[in-house]
């Protein structure tokens, strides 16, 4: 019917052709929608590391493979509550509506993290290592106040070593 076909149209507006996540405008647009008032979830930024030397070396056919297997893993982890998007060339962005702690922030990172290792290690391809940033969402602070502190948290890892996270 019409609709289905508005629908799908809708959906393909909103995603990320490449990995399926939501597109950079439509990820702000969920974040921007955050009530201000709203004191749980927490934000990930996430960098893959040295992505452009695999682009350099291997192509970017293989580069865009290394995109697709790292966003099926950070979908694994996404629930019901939660958001994922791409929002540059290499940079993705996770928000975790349900966690209220900082211990289960980290556990979470941690968890990706491991699950890219082992992706890794079951490919024998060498992916990425990831840096992530990540910041609580506080009542008072918009959806892009908490992307900008997550942002910096993420450059922070990548100076000091890569491959971590930093909250």
């Amino acid at each position: 019917t019409l609709m289905d076909q508005v629908s799908e149209l809708e959906t393909q507006a909103k995603s990320d052709l490449l990995t399926g996540l939501l597109n950079h405008q439509a990820f702000y647009d969920f974040m921007n929608q955050l009530p201000t008032e709203q004191d749980t979830g927490y934000l990930m930024m996430i960098d893959l590391d040295d992505f452009k030397r695999i682009n350099d070396t291997y192509g970017h056919i293989w580069g865009d493979n290394v995109l697709k297997t790292v966003s099926s893993v950070l979908k694994e982890v996404l629930g019901e509550a939660d958001c994922g998007g791409r929002i540059g060339g290499d940079e993705f962005a996770l928000f975790f509506g349900t966690l209220s702690s900082d211990k289960a922030a980290e556990d979470m990172a941690s968890g990706i993290l491991r699950r890219m290792e082992e992706e890794s290690r079951r490919k024998a391809s060498g992916l990425p290592g990831l840096s992530i940033g990540i910041t609580p969402k506080k009542a008072g602070e918009t959806g892009l106040d908490i992307m900008k502190q997550a942002d910096v948290k993420m450059y922070t890892v990548k100076r000091s070593g890569k491959n971590r996270y930093k909250i």
